[in-house]
């Protein structure tokens, strides 16, 4: 479960700004298959050409994206 309590325990506020979702989901795919590189794992990205440009606070969608794996 994504965890986003800030580190002193007081409430903070989430800034959720546009952010190319698209250039995010590149990013962490391009990451995984360098790790992936050489193990017996297959990985498939269907990220769409267009941009998908969205409102998200992205330091926890990255977060929560790099957790997927790791719970699976």
């Amino acid at each position: 479960m994504l965890d986003i309590a800030h580190p002193e325990g007081d409430a903070f506020e989430l800034h959720p700004a546009p952010y190319n979702l698209s250039e995010l989901m590149r990013k962490l795919a391009a990451e995984y298959m360098l790790f992936l590189d050489g193990k017996s794992f297959d990985m498939k990205a269907d990220i769409p050409d267009d941009d998908v440009v969205t409102v998200i606070v992205a330091r926890l969608v990255e977060r929560a994206l790099r957790n997927l794996p790791d719970s699976a």
